[in-house]
């Protein structure tokens, strides 16, 4: 029987995953290549500095950072196990503790946010997305570009019928709550108690206007196999936006 962890903890979580993180976003490459993609053809770099908030380990913030031809990278992220695979990197200029005082100091500003792999979906409560939203604006030269994608409540991948009775009822009766989930997350034989959001549009659409946010594209990106789609019950919702 896995063992249990009593408490819910993001910080544990990705402390004790850190070490599986690599070959869990390897399998994953479909997906996050064309999300990459996205970015990348949108901005068409070169650009200043690059915020990688909700870092993981690293690699993928610092190979973005190379195709953009960027000047800085800062990475950020909740464990200080993969803070510490970004520092061993050696792209990035900072790596910081989101939980620390260095990034509760760090004022510059920069021209790109990255907030990817439904990094916002691990914040607990709809009040502290719009208040993380919010920080991020404040770190971000006017007209900076965040480009955020999450998991999305609405995707026929989790169910066609699923998909047309979650949008019948959330058009009806709007409630962000729904999106909220509880599960064990199972780890080197250690059960950690969990939890994640999934997001809609329209949610999306008024968490980033809340904080400041002027949406310039959304798409959707299929989770298994990276279409591209405006469709957006196609796949995971992938927004860039101005500050």
């Amino acid at each position: 029987m896995p063992k249990e962890v009593p408490e819910r903890s993001a910080e544990r979580i990705y402390d004790a995953f850190a070490g599986e993180y690599r070959d869990y976003s390897e399998n994953k490459r479909p997906y996050i290549d064309a999300v990459d993609r996205e970015i990348v053809n949108y901005i068409k770099g070169p650009i200043g500095e690059v915020l990688d908030f909700g870092a993981g380990d690293g690699v993928r913030g610092a190979r973005l950072f190379e195709q953009l031809e960027a000047s800085t990278l800062i990475q950020v992220d909740i464990s200080d196990a993969m803070v510490t695979r970004c520092q061993s990197l050696g792209v990035a200029s900072r790596c910081m503790n989101v939980s620390g005082t260095e990034w509760d100091e760090f004022k510059t500003k920069v021209d790109l946010a990255l907030c990817l792999w439904n990094v916002l979906g691990h914040i607990p409560t709809t009040s502290q997305r719009v208040e993380t939203l919010k920080l991020l604006h404040t770190r971000m030269k006017k007209d900076a570009l965040i480009a955020i994608d999450v998991n999305n409540r609405h995707y026929e991948g989790y169910g066609y019928w699923s998909s047309i009775g979650r949008r019948a009822i959330d058009a009806i009766a709007p409630n962000y709550s729904r999106g909220d989930i509880i599960f064990d997350w199972e780890i080197n034989g250690v059960k950690y108690p969990s939890s994640g959001h999934f997001f809609t549009a329209a949610e999306m659409k008024d968490l980033l206007g809340q904080a400041g946010f002027l949406i310039e594209k959304m798409v959707a990106v299929d989770y298994q196999n990276g279409a591209v789609s405006e469709q957006l019950t196609k796949g995971q919702l992938l927004t860039i936006a101005k500050a």
